[in-house]
Formats: structure tokens, sequence, C-alpha cells
């Protein structure tokens, strides 16, 4: 499939209506609803301060989630937490009122009409004067859990706004005085609550729970047509690849992987459940992929991307003038508030682990691999491992407009670096044409695919039997090959070199004068090492320094970065000089930001 059909495919899933946003905000008189907390009665509305400081008198610290953990850190969350069980919401039109609202919240945020919301209460959240929560996404805490609805108490208060951002958009939701303010957005929206400069912000937070109440039978026409010819000239033109070369052109691709725009879960990832604009692009994919005969699964994809980037600033301005962070009042630093603690040069420190400022230049490279998808009969799903090719991926949302979870960004370091690595977690529609399943299943190491191999040999239909394993020869060692446990780390490096092996001290500047840029072999410095006089982290001696410089094996070629004493584990250069992995261990001087902390709002 030719980059220009592939980009009409997502041209015409862009162009399909858009039902709805990631966002919405309703609000409703505060006369629907009564709540009463234990320990303090039923609450008046509009609160005041009297009630607000009861309520905080009966609260705990709230918690955050990191991964399996579940923290308690003010510097990252600092506001008051009362458990649903302590509540009781009642009222004579309560119930209709978040009815109506649910029915509105589902259109809003372009769920399928088949679907049916329903709020669980989670927690009662009191924001004082100076307290927050920054950036973060919810957890998905039930497999039906889609989003997150906030029921914000009218209360006289400043500042405590929530802003809600997705795909380099953002929605700013301030809750009423007066009435009821509803806020609702999907579970994987990056969000936070600003300060509250005076008063106390009072939320109600909701978890939203879809359940589907019948099937939907939708025809787009048109649009199903077209798609329908896109997918079966990928299936039949040869493969394009990035870096061809006038080589001979590839067979037809196995597969089309189709990135969504929202974060899914295992759990949560199902045809019924999916989020605004991904619910309709995936109707219609999946309206024609039954026209071409194609089989449709959902998957779960890590992204990684490396961009040639630079700084939003420069340590030393057009005139050779040292620069310095806004807030340094120190005229002697002579810009070392813009180096890393350790002093290295080119490889400034970030005040943040925010990189979304850093200009993004070209794309170096990027890497798609699916790690877990769906059964094509939708009996649940299995683990795979499937590296995705160039030609079979297809986008509507580039990654570079979505927000990463975890960002690396190295500076210049002589004849590398100004390299910004972002990785992503993407859910995917895999489509691939009916006769050809066994073997787009197999080559993800799918298991379901060898028991079906094993059930044709059970049977005796070794015709049929031969046929499938024929098919599986092209890839076979290769996929065997990556589902192998990896082998652990290798020891640290003898000479404390930075090889590539481990993480360690950078030897470009600190220890014997071998430079990793310099061709030849590696000359003894004769200036006394640096960590033999007390200063600087400890070196080898000049007497290692000589014995490294007299070690045989292959010399350091220019651009190479490994030393004589462990360069025949490092493995013979090649004729373009030595090739590195692309993913590189952390190093000084290498900043990283992640994804932010879980919780609820």
């Amino acid at each position: 499939m030719g980059h220009g059909a592939r980009k009409q495919l997502a041209e015409l899933l862009g162009d399909a209506q858009r039902r709805g946003d990631f966002s919405t905000r309703i609000e409703m008189s505060a006369r629907a609803l009564s709540i009463e907390v234990d320990g303090v009665g039923e609450l008046p509305l509009p609160l005041r301060a009297p009630v607000t400081k009861k309520l905080i008198a009966q609260a705990r610290q709230a918690s955050f989630g990191r991964g399996e953990q579940t923290l308690s850190d003010t510097s990252v969350r600092d506001t008051w937490e009362i458990t649903p069980d302590r509540i009781t919401l009642g009222g004579t039109d309560w119930d209709r009122t978040l009815d109506g609202v649910l029915d509105g919240v589902r259109t809003a945020l372009g769920l399928p009409p088949t679907v049916v919301l329903r709020a669980e209460p989670h927690a009662l959240l009191v924001y004082g004067k100076g307290q927050f929560f920054l950036p973060h996404q919810d957890s998905e805490k039930d497999d039906s859990m889609v989003g997150t609805l906030v029921v914000s108490l009218p209360s006289h208060h400043t500042g405590g706004e929530l802003v809600v951002s997705h795909a380099g958009r953002s929605v700013v939701h301030q809750a009423s005085r007066e009435k009821l303010t509803f806020a609702a957005f999907y579970a994987d929206c990056l969000h936070e609550v600003k300060p509250v400069k005076s008063g106390y912000r009072v939320t109600l937070t909701m978890n939203l729970l879809a359940e589907r109440i019948r099937p939907a039978g939708e025809d787009d026409g048109d649009s199903v047509a077209d798609l329908a010819h896109c997918l079966t000239e990928h299936f039949t033109e040869p493969a394009e690849e990035r870096y061809a070369y006038g080589r001979q052109k590839a067979a037809p691709p196995n597969r089309l992987v189709y990135l969504l725009d929202h974060e899914y879960t295992q759990r949560g990832l199902d045809w019924d459940r999916l989020k605004g604009a991904d619910a309709a692009r995936t109707a219609l994919l999946r309206q024609a992929a039954a026209e071409t005969d194609c089989e449709a699964v959902l998957a779960l994809a890590e992204v990684k991307e490396t961009w040639d980037a630079h700084a939003p600033y420069d340590r030393y301005d057009y005139y050779g003038e040292v620069e310095h962070y806004d807030d340094c009042e120190d005229e002697e630093c002579e810009g070392e508030c813009l180096l890393d603690p350790d002093g290295e040069p080119g490889a400034e420190r970030r005040r943040s682990g925010d990189f979304s400022s850093y200009e993004l230049n070209e794309l170096i490279d990027d890497e798609i691999t699916l790690s877990w998808w769906t059964r094509p009969d939708g009996t649940g799903g299995e683990q795979i491992n499937l590296p995705v090719a160039y030609a079979e991926v297809c986008a509507t949302t580039e990654n570079k407009d979505l927000t990463p979870y975890q960002s690396e960004y190295e500076g210049y370091m002589g004849n590398y670096g100004n390299t910004l690595d972002r990785w992503y977690r993407r859910a995917a529609v895999v489509l691939w044409p009916r006769q050809r399943s066994f073997t787009a299943r197999a080559e993800a190491g799918s298991e379901g695919a060898l028991r079906e191999l094993q059930g044709h040999l059970d049977a005796g239909d070794l015709d049929r039997a031969r046929t499938l394993a024929q098919s599986l020869a092209p890839f076979w060692s290769t996929t065997v090959r990556a589902r192998r446990p990896r082998r652990s780390s290798p020891p640290p490096c003898p000479s404390r070199w930075d090889c590539g092996k481990r993480t360690l001290p950078r030897c470009s500047s600190r220890l014997s004068g071998w430079r990793p840029w310099a061709s030849g072999t590696p000359r003894v410095s004769r200036q006394r090492p640096r960590g033999t006089d007390g200063r600087g982290p400890a070196g080898p001696s000049a007497a290692g320094s000589a014995r490294l410089a007299r070690t045989p094996g292959p010399t350091a070629r220019r651009g190479s970065n490994r030393c004589p004493a462990c360069a025949p584990r490092c493995g013979p250069p090649t004729a373009m000089g030595t090739r590195w992995p692309r993913r590189w261990p952390r190093v000084p001087g290498k900043q990283s930001s992640s994804s932010s902390p879980a919780g609820s709002t």
C-alpha cells in the first residue's frame, strides 16, 4: 500500500463524523441533590466555611497511585478525602437528574447510543487554600470504566480550576458558586486541579461505567466503500519500504495496523467501550473489513520515537554572552545553572521533566510493537510480541500530537546527542485477510495459531498442517528469538569506561585522556588522573591506563564509543563503524520524564 493510499485511508477516517469530545460540562440546580456525610450530617448547599471545616475534620489525607504502589505525597497531591461508604446521596429529583446528566455526557463524549452510562461514587474531596493535584491520569478501577464524572458542590472559592488535556487541546472547568457542576472526561485524559486561591473547593468524584444494551447496526454507505477499496489495495499492492534504495519491491503486507487516539487497558479494550472518535472510526473499519473478507481485532501498542530536537534556549546568546535561568541571581555562575549537577558540558539540566516546548526537527527513528490483542472470536485476549513494519502502520492522529508517557532528552555530546526519545501507549485496530489469518496470528507468537496447527495434526489432516507450517518458515526463527527470555545484564565494565554496557562515568572528560571520537589507539595522558588527588570521581591509575593502551584487539574507530578493555565483549565493528542499539542505558546528563501518577480529581 503506497504512502498516498495509506494517507487517503487516514483522511477518510479523519473525515468521519466526530461524535463528541474528550470532556464536557453540565450545570444543574443544587436543589436536586441531598448529600449526607457520617459525622457531619446533611450538607447545606451552597457550602459555607464552617461546614467545610467539619468535613476536613472527618477526612483523611488523599493518596494516589503510581504503578503498583499507593503513595501519599503532598507535593504531588494535597487534598482531603472522605471514602464513599460514609456518603449517602439522595433527593427527590436526584435519580432523574443524574440519569439526564449521564445521557447528556454519553452524547457529548461520543459514545454510541447502544451504551448506557452508570455513575459509581468514588470519593468526596475537599481542597483548601493552596491545595492542588498535579497533572495525572485516572486509573481504570473497573473493567467497564471509561471515564470520570466530577460533581462540584457549589461554594464560594477562587482558583481550583479543573484542566483536562488530550491530543494537544485543553479545557478548563470552573465550578459554579450556586449550581451543581458536572464535568466528565475520559479516563486516559491528562488532568490537574490548580491551587485554590481562597475558600474551599468540594467535589464528589464518580467512576463512569459503560454497559451495552443492544447491538449496533449502522451503515455509512460511500465512506465504507472507499475504505474497502483502500483495504483491497493495501493487501494486494507490494509493501512500501521507508528506505528502499532501489531494492526489489517487497511482498504485500500481511496486516494493517490503524492507531487509535485514546489510551486503554487490557481490561477496558472492548469494541463496546471505545471512546469518542475511536468508536466512530472503528465502526467504519469493521464494516469495510466485512466487505473485503478481513478479520479485525483490537490491540495495545508500545510506540517509541527518536527525534532530532533542540531546547527552546541556548546557553549563549547571539553575541556570545552567557545566559542564565530567569530566576538565577548568581552572576558568577558562568551559566552553570544550565548544566547538570555533575557539570557535564553539553548536557543542560532541566528544571522539570516536561519537554513539550522542545523543537522537533526530524524524526530519526521509530519503533511500534504490539504487546496484546483480542482474539478474533471475541473470547478474551492474549499476550503477543509483534514489531510493526513501516508499510503496515496508518494513523489519523500522529504520535507527536499526543502526550508521551515518558521522555528522555540527551544534549549535544560531541559526536552524538540533541535527541529526544518519546514513548507512547496507543491502542490499534489490526486487520488482515481471512485467508491469511493463521499466518498473521502466528507471526505474533499467537498461541491460538499454534493450537490450530496442533488440532490439524491431531485430526490427521497432514496436508493442511503441512501447508500451515510452511507459511511459518519466513519468520519463525525471528518470532522464536523475540519470545525467548532476555539474558541478565553483563557485569560492569572493569575499566569504568562508558562503553554502552552499563551506566558508567563518562570517560571522555574524566579519566585517562582517551577520547571515544579520536581515531587510533588510546594514548596515556601525561596529566595526573582525576580521583587520585581527592578531586572528581575515582578513575583508573596511570599504570592502569598504560595497560589499557597496550590492550590488544580492535582499536577505537572514529565515531566509536567503546573502551579497549571490553572491546571484545562489545563485538566487532561494522563496515560503517560501531553500531549501537537504538535504546541506550541511562547515563549522567540524560534527563527523563515519565507520566504522572494516577488518582481521582
